[in-house]
């Protein structure tokens, strides 16, 4: 499905972001989204319906494997419960976003907390996770973005700057990171969060783009590319390195 104009979220955070970038926990929280009620009266957990690691196991293989539930075999959703009984439930529990429900049911169970409601504001339900938002942006590559710290500063630095350059978003992240004023900042330490930046970084091309005509000294113009980045408030987060203080004359 393609998003003709992107539809404004929540602002995202670090942690929310990190739960969403993985495919399976995406649609999982959809999931859980779709069977609580729009309003929880209080108290809010007793509202909350508990569901099942085949039931999500099932909806979670349908989508990625692109067929009807009764189309799966009984290896692809065994496959999928391990993975979210074994990884994905203990992750966003510990994070707080669901808990455990004792029941008699073999499959086990879970339901989620207040929190949730945090993740659930900000997944649209007829969304999928390879969907596209305004762009060529996958709506899935969105939160890989914005789950890695380095990444949300050079989008955020990369928006605010009238003339954003690699070398100018080096410097400053070096400043940052070493607690250092930016003109004491040590050339060996800019140049390796420049390389970073750069390579380990890497943001995807449809998300931000590096203008690589002048390598030998580091003045590669940045581009932001995306135009659903360029308007979401879920980009927000200067505050994270301090972006407008920096750029505040």
């Amino acid at each position: 499905m393609e998003i003709i104009s992107f539809r404004e979220i929540p602002e995202v955070s670090l942690e929310e972001a990190s739960i969403l970038k993985n495919e399976k926990r995406y649609y999982a929280t959809q999931r859980i989204s779709e069977e609580q009620p729009s309003n929880f009266p209080l108290p809010w957990r007793t509202e909350a319906r508990p569901l099942d690691s085949r039931e999500l196991a099932e909806y979670i293989g349908g989508k990625i494997e692109d067929k009807s539930t009764d189309k799966l075999t009984s290896n692809e959703i065994k496959k999928e419960q391990t993975s979210l009984t074994q990884s994905h439930f203990p992750l966003m529990i510990k994070e707080g976003y669901l808990e455990e429900y004792e029941s008699r049911s073999q499959a086990k169970q879970v339901r989620p907390t207040e929190k949730f409601d945090n993740l659930k504001q900000i997944i649209p339900p007829e969304l999928d996770y390879s969907d596209r938002i305004g762009d060529k942006l996958k709506y899935g590559d969105f939160f890989k973005v914005l789950s890695n710290e380095r990444q949300r500063f050079l989008v955020s630095y990369t928006k605010h700057s009238n003339q954003p350059s690699l070398r100018e978003a080096a410097t400053l992240l070096t400043s940052y990171e070493e607690d250092v004023d930016q003109s004491e900042v040590d050339s060996t330490d800019r140049k390796r969060i420049y390389t970073s930046l750069k390579y380990s970084n890497r943001i995807p091309d449809a998300v931000l783009r590096i203008n690589s005509e002048n390598l030998i000294d580091e003045g590669e113009d940045l581009d932001l590319v995306s135009s659903a980045l360029k308007e979401s408030y879920g980009l927000q987060m200067s505050s994270l390195y301090g972006v407008k203080e920096f750029l505040t004359p």
